[in-house]
Order: C-alpha cells, then structure tokens, then sequence
C-alpha cells in the first residue's frame, strides 16, 4: 500500500487551532472542485490559484486525498524542481497543523536532475519512491518513456505553473502518461502566446479576492521619473539609486530586493552599474547558470550575503521566497501572466512584517493590455491588477479556450 493510502484516513482538510482554519479556503475549495471533478470524469483538470495562495499545499493534499500510488509533477524550472522536491518530502506545515500525518506516511520523492534512459534504473526508482518531481525539457527527452518508465506508471499527474510557454513538452508527456488522473495548476489560465491551456476549468480563485482575504499584502509603486533620459544607463542609475532608497527605509531587516531585466548581457551590466551606483550587495542568475552555481547565490541571498538578485525571469515564475518585498523592474514584462506571477512573488503575506510590497519602475512604463498600470490618481497595484485580471478570465472563459480536451477520446 502506497504511503497516501496508509496517510488518507488522517487528512483532515477542516482541521482548526483556536477558532482559525488551518488550510486556506480557497485550498479547500480546489482539493473539493478535484475530487467533483474526478468522480465523474476523466479530462484534465485545470486549477487557478493566484501565486502564493498554497498551490503545492494542494498538490500534497490531493495525492492523499485520491490515495495515489504513484505521483509525478511536472514543473517549469530547477529552482522550482528543488523546491517542490523538498515540501512533498517534508511538508512541514501540513504535519504541523496537523491536517496530514508524520513521518510515517510521508512519501519518498525523487529529483530527476538528467535524463535517464535506463529501465532498470527507473524500476528502482519507482519502486523506492512514491514521488518524482522532473522539468518537462528533461522528462520528455527519456527514450520510449511509454515502455522506458512504463505508460501506467504513474496514477496522478500534477502540472505546476501550467500556462508556461514551454507547454509543447509538458502536453507531449501527458499524452504518454494518458491513464493518470492529470491536474494542471497556474495562477493565470491564459497564456501568452494565445493557445489554448487544453484543460477544464474546476476552480478559479480570483485575485481581487485573494486580495480581500489578505492573502496578499498591499501592493506600492514607486514611479521614477525617466523623462528627458538622455540614454539607457542614466534611466537604470535613476532606477537603481531609487530602489536602494526603498530598500534601506525597509521595514524589516530580512526583506530582500529581485532587480528584473530581459537578458543575461543586461543582467551583467546591470550588475555591474548597480555596483559603482550603489552599496548593495547582489549577483546574477538566469537559466543558463549550472544549478550548483544557482543554488550557491540562492544560499548568499537567504544567509544574508547578498542584499537582493538580479534575475533574467527566473525567479518569477514558482519560487517562493518570502523574504523578497521590493522589485526593481528595469525592464518591465509585457504580459499581464508574467506580471502576475512576478509581483505575487513580493506581495506574498507569510512573512513577518508582510503588509506592504514595493515595486520600483521607470514612470508610465508598464503598459499591459492596453492599460496604464501606473496612474497619478492610484499607484496601488492591489487594486488594478485584480481587476485586469478578473478581465481576462472572463475573456478567456468567453472564448472556451481553457475548455478543451488535450485528448478527443479520454
């Protein structure tokens, strides 16, 4: 017997300490909308959670909850991979809540790192672990995954941040593992190419509401005049001085600071000027670094070496990192998807001192949509963006474009 199915009779998605729920309800409300769906059909399943509102939390809970024997989770980058790997092995918060039990129905969870051809090898592997945890570039390129690691292997499959662009790899893998139950999370059901995320809806938590619930802190811009620049370095000096302003009238000294731009060769420039132009400490990473070089800055940012990162859309997308409060956006993104996710990195409200994020950004540069997100009568983006938001989906769900099937016949 599987560890979910020895751990399922302790699930308690209802559990409360003095008075206050220990799962969100918007986690309760997803693992619910799962469980309907299932029961009577077999299509993927798409859940919309805004970032930071406990995706992963309902992922752990749904294995338990569907007494799964064998889990993947397909997810979009190293850092993410890692991150994941270690909550399903230690899912601290869920066992100190007590809404799942200890270590003796936790589950085993191997990191696919490289490609691994060997069916040998992936018989051990799967015998010893009720878990793996992959990124699509590198699960797609194993031979015959279909006899290589068996077509029914897998029961249940989760795809996380499941409007990514890099979907070709991802969709390709659910087709091979047909027969699993296949759950796709994001916290934007559109994408930015247009297509279609090829999944039926279940559940869509708003974000004007995650907002209301106080998932999610309020939300600052502060506007740099960049008006009458007389070149690209003197906007990012008037860009960086302003941001290490924001960052020494900090309220706690544990927030940290994630400096976005467009390229890697930015990235360095940038790394370099904000070293002649200012006194914090920070360095690079961008998804052509080795993971060993990734994770020894990761580890300067959380001992405290490093002030802030400078990212090339790398921890965007999935990571979570509490501690980071304040943005300064270089170059803003283009997509209201990515704007999401970026800014529900830093608005995130489990941290101490978590009421207030800050983004700092050239003035009237973001433009999502058509739509001006900074405005000299509301600079507070806790209300703007739920809105775009609530607008897309709706536009989204118009269309039918989240309602499809990725297979006619399943």
């Amino acid at each position: 017997m599987s560890c979910f199915t020895n751990g399922h009779a302790s699930l308690n998605l209802f559990k409360e300490s003095n008075g206050v729920p220990a799962l969100y309800k918007n986690q309760v409300a997803a693992v619910g909308a799962a469980m309907s769906h299932f029961s009577t059909k077999s299509d993927p399943a798409l859940i919309a959670m805004p970032t930071g509102t406990g995706k992963t939390a309902v992922m752990i809970i749904l294995s338990y909850a569907f007494k799964a024997n064998k889990v993947l989770v397909i997810t979009p980058s190293m850092l993410v991979r890692e991150q994941i790997t270690k909550q399903f092995k230690n899912p601290e918060l869920l066992t100190r809540k007590g809404i799942i039990g200890g270590d003796n129905i936790l589950p085993n969870v191997y990191e696919l790192t490289g490609i691994e051809n060997d069916p040998n090898r992936w018989t051990t592997i799967i015998a010893e672990n009720d878990v793996v945890v992959g990124i699509p570039g590198t699960i797609d390129q194993i031979d015959n995954i279909e006899t290589t690691i068996g077509k029914d292997t897998f029961d249940l499959v989760f795809v996380d941040e499941a409007h990514h662009s890099r979907a070709k790899s991802w969709i390709s893998i659910l087709r091979k593992f047909s027969s699993a139950k296949q759950i796709l999370l994001t916290a934007t059901p559109f994408r930015r190419d247009k297509k279609d995320i090829k999944a039926r809806l279940i559940y869509n938590y708003p974000l004007k509401q995650a907002f209301e619930e106080k998932l999610f802190s309020k939300i600052n811009l502060v506007a740099v005049n960049t008006a009458n620049v007389t070149s690209e370095d003197e906007k990012n000096i008037r860009i960086a001085k302003a941001a290490e302003t924001v960052y020494n009238a900090r309220q706690h000294q544990d927030h940290k600071i994630i400096i976005r731009t467009d390229r890697k060769s930015s990235a360095v420039h940038l790394l370099e000027l904000y070293s002649q132009q200012t006194n914090l400490k920070l360095n690079v990473i961008h998804s052509k670094l080795g993971d060993r070089t990734v994770r020894s800055r990761i580890k300067g940012l959380t001992s405290g070496e490093l002030d802030g990162i400078i990212c090339v859309d790398m921890m965007g997308e999935g990571y979570d990192f509490p501690a980071l409060k304040i943005a300064a956006v270089h170059i803003p993104h283009k997509s209201l998807a990515i704007t999401l996710q970026f800014v529900g990195r830093i608005s995130r409200t489990n941290t101490e001192e978590g009421n207030t994020a800050t983004v700092v950004a050239g003035e009237h540069e973001f433009k999502i949509d058509s739509h001006q997100l900074y405005k000299t009568d509301s600079r507070d983006w806790s209300i703007i963006l739920p809105d775009l938001h609530k607008a897309k989906i709706q536009k989204t769900n118009r269309s039918s474009l989240i309602l499809l099937k990725i297979f006619p016949s399943h």
